[in-house]
This record gives C-alpha cells, structure tokens and sequence, in this order.
C-alpha cells in the first residue's frame, strides 16, 4: 500500500459507491507504508464497511480472488507484469483496471479501463458492475478465458518473436 498505488482515490470513489450501495464491501489486500494512512482515510470518509485484509498468499489469495465480486488495479506493481492483475482474472474475477500500462490490454472485453486518478469514474465502474452482478459474472467468465491465454509458453514465444524482429533489423544510421 504505497502512495503511488492509487488506493486513496479507490477509497474515495468507494465513499461514493456506498451512498447507492450501502451493502458493498471494499476489501484491501496488501500490506506497505501506506496503510495507516489509508485506514484513517477511510474513517474520514465514513467508510464502515472496509476490510484490510493483509497481505495473502497461496490458497489464502486465492480464496480472497474467489470471494470478490469485482478487483481494481489503478496502477501497474513495482514489476510492471500486472501479475495481480491476471490472477484475478483466473479466479474468474472482473478487474476494473487503470488506463496506464499494460492493464488496459489485458482486461479488454472482460473489464473495465478508467482513469487512475478520477475517483468519479471509478465509482461509475463499480457501480455497474456491483449493481448488476449477473453481468459481472459474465464478465468474469470473460476474464477468466482471457487470462488462460497469458501462459508462460506464449509468453516466451511472443518475446522471443519481439526479440527475432529486432534481430533482423537493418543497423541503425546506415
């Protein structure tokens, strides 16, 4: 939970989600600097219904993915791999994704891509989605399939094309 993470503005947008939505949860799960920040924000936005989860692994992140009704990534991790990203997805879990990086690539036609820093936008998102839960489980059917692409043999097959390509390039200033 790191300043850059964009979790502020998650809170934010989540106060405006529970004014229509009063049953919603909002589940952070990480651990960092951030976090006692983050917990106070919360009390002064007046959001009750706020876990923080810690930070999970193995079957227990799994479990967390399963219970989830929707995940947002606003920005990519340390790594840029949108790891997270992904495993969501393949607990068959929408993700409503930041529109920098790789994100938006990955959740398309299975999520929703808005703007990192409008907590507005974010709300609309989680709205559509926590308001109408069937078509979130459609999406994250979606998800899921689409996750199942992302194999480490494709991986590695499309970056060693990438790198072939470059290979092949005529020297540049020539």
């Amino acid at each position: 939970m790191k300043p850059e993470r964009g979790h502020d503005v998650l809170l934010r947008a989540f106060a405006l989600v529970q004014r229509e939505l009063p049953q919603a949860w909002l589940v952070l799960v990480g651990r960092g600097e951030g976090e006692q920040r983050l917990r106070g924000l919360a009390g002064e936005l007046g959001i009750a219904q706020v876990v923080f989860a810690g930070y999970l692994r193995g079957p227990g992140l799994v479990q967390a993915y399963r219970a989830l009704d929707v995940a947002v990534w606003l920005r990519e991790g340390n790594d840029g791999a949108c790891r997270g990203v992904l495993e969501a997805m393949a607990c068959g879990v929408p993700v409503i994704a930041g529109d920098d990086g790789a994100p938006p690539e990955l959740v398309a036609g299975s999520g929703r891509v808005v703007s990192p820093a409008d907590p507005s936008a974010i709300a609309a998102a989680l709205l559509e989605l926590l308001g109408d839960i069937g078509r979130a489980r459609c999406l994250g059917r979606a998800a899921r399939e689409r996750a199942l692409e992302f194999t480490p043999r494709r991986a590695a097959d499309e970056t060693l094309a990438f790198w072939r390509r470059l290979r092949d390039l005529p020297p540049a200033g020539l």
